[in-house]
């Protein structure tokens, strides 16, 4: 049963990480409504509002948001709760970057994950995750947000 991810143009930062892992998913059919004030999902008889939780959710839906699962059994570096933990740290970032103005903290964020993606793929694990779309989502947003011709930096 596909759900519906409700979404407005004017949302700012607009909600790319949502609507990106609706359509990767195929578990929300893709409705804009110019009078939503916020993002909004609603999926098997309930409602998330948050871009986080909408992510969350539909990774859930489609399978894509066990972490511990996308690591070999016979790792032991990892334990499902470093993974927790990473995945919630990356989570956290992705919050962070859209609420930072100056250059120096943009530039260091980000060359601090691009140093942690050197030897990497995927964020978490070995496979396309809820993490994967949060920050995609959310440097998809930061450069709308400093590409836009009325805001300076």
């Amino acid at each position: 049963m596909a759900g519906t991810l409700t979404v407005s143009l004017k949302l700012s930062p607009f909600p790319f990480a949502a609507v990106a892992i609706a359509a990767y998913t195929q578990k929300a059919d893709l409705v804009f409504d110019e009078a939503a004030t916020t993002v909004s999902l609603a999926l098997n008889g309930s409602e998330v509002t948050t871009e986080h939780e909408v992510v969350q959710t539909l990774a859930k839906a489609g399978r894509i948001s066990d972490d511990s699962a996308k690591v070999s059994t016979n790792s032991t570096r990892f334990t499902t709760l470093n993974l927790l933990k990473q995945s919630q740290s990356f989570f956290v970032l992705a919050s962070s970057l859209s609420k930072l103005t100056a250059f120096p903290e943009i530039v260091a964020a980000l060359d601090s994950l691009d140093d942690y993606l050197a030897f990497r793929t995927f964020l978490v694990g070995h496979d396309i995750t809820a993490t994967d779309w949060i920050i995609w989502g959310a440097m998809k947003g930061l450069y709308q947000i400093r590409s836009s011709p009325h805001i300076f930096i």
